[in-house]
């Protein structure tokens, strides 16, 4: 089989998948395969004050790693007619312009995979798992290239609301990560998912124009009320995704926090998204922290929004504060210098 870095490849007749999975629930969503490891298994706090990385999740009990999965292509697929009024190309502008921020190259190119397969239809991508599961692969690459593409998962899909994600190994020992689409992935929906990624980039740019000039921790709190005002709570969860936000105007922290991330990264300031589960509950909780005048400080929009309060508390905050409420904080990015 060859393998295309930016999520596409030939599929040759009757090739399968073999894949050695978990199941484990991260903010409402699961991810399978290559040892994703559920929140009290990883790294939480390496020293005061700082937040460790998560583990490399390649820790895969015995009893996991005797557990496969086939998936094989999906060959009874309509063609891309092309009337939907785009080309691949400008989708791969839209992913490049959503995401190029994005310093190191390995991490932009699964991200602008991922989210170049959410908005452009290709056959090709379009997989059926052992049991009828239908799955659209988002990216194509090297089996070294798994942590990135895990945390970049962790991190949340564009159009899929809490999600399950997959990381397969082919014959090659190439990696593959698709997502579970309950119906079949079809070129319409990738035509609404690129208007949604149309709107997203409007907002990223109305943001940045907006706070050209200002200082950062007047920036921060621009883009702390600007997303407030945007979006709704979704208490439901059923919107948990920034792409189906940008239309329906509500969703849950993973919405809240994609967007934060991008206007934070917009406007020139680091930001790592931070993973932690509630005290006294299963629920997990995505926010984030960004580095504002050279202090790393935790921007917690989903609450900051949740009630319609705006409540200073969960803003320019730390992780004392936040820590109130939850508890196994880990960083999803691959920052070394975070201290809160």
């Amino acid at each position: 089989m060859t393998l295309f870095r930016i999520g596409r490849y030939a599929a040759a007749a009757a090739a399968a998948f073999v894949l050695t999975f978990s199941a484990v629930p991260v903010w409402g969503a699961e991810v399978i395969g290559g040892g994703a490891q559920p929140a009290a298994n990883r790294d939480a706090v390496t020293g005061p004050g700082v937040i460790g990385t998560p583990a490399s999740g390649r820790r895969i009990t015995e009893e996991l790693k005797n557990q496969t999965k086939i998936v094989t292509p999906d060959t009874d697929v309509p063609e891309n007619t092309g009337s939907c009024g785009y080309t691949r190309d400008d989708a791969l502008a839209l992913a490049n312009a959503i995401l190029g921020f994005e310093e190191d190259g390995a991490s932009k190119e699964i991200a602008v995979s991922y989210l170049l397969n959410q908005i452009w239809y290709d056959p090709q991508n379009l997989m059926v798992g052992d049991t009828g599961e239908h799955v659209l692969m988002l990216y194509c690459g090297p089996m070294a290239d798994y942590e990135k593409s895990y945390r970049e998962a962790l991190d949340g899909l564009e159009f899929f609301s809490n999600p399950i994600v997959m990381f397969l190994e082919d014959a090659s020992g190439s990696l593959i990560v698709g997502v579970q689409t309950g119906e079949r992935f079809t070129e319409q929906q990738a035509a609404a998912n690129y208007a949604g990624a149309q709107k997203l980039l409007a907002v990223l740019q109305d943001v940045k124009a907006k706070t050209s000039g200002m200082e950062q921790g007047d920036t921060a709190k621009f883009i702390c009320d600007y997303v407030a005002g945007l979006f709704n709570y979704d208490a439901t969860f059923d919107c948990n995704a920034i792409g189906p936000a940008m239309t329906t105007g509500r969703t849950a922290c993973v919405g809240y926090n994609a967007l934060t991330e991008l206007l934070f990264r917009h406007a020139g300031m680091r930001y790592c998204s931070i993973v932690a589960k509630e005290k006294g509950g299963d629920m997990e909780h995505i926010f984030g922290c960004a580095e504002v005048s050279g202090h790393w400080l935790v921007f917690d929009t989903t609450n900051y929004d949740r009630d319609g309060s705006r409540d200073p508390f969960w803003i320019f905050s730390d992780r004392y504060r936040e820590g109130m409420f939850y508890q196994d904080f880990s960083l999803v990015g691959e920052l070394t210098d975070v201290r809160l």
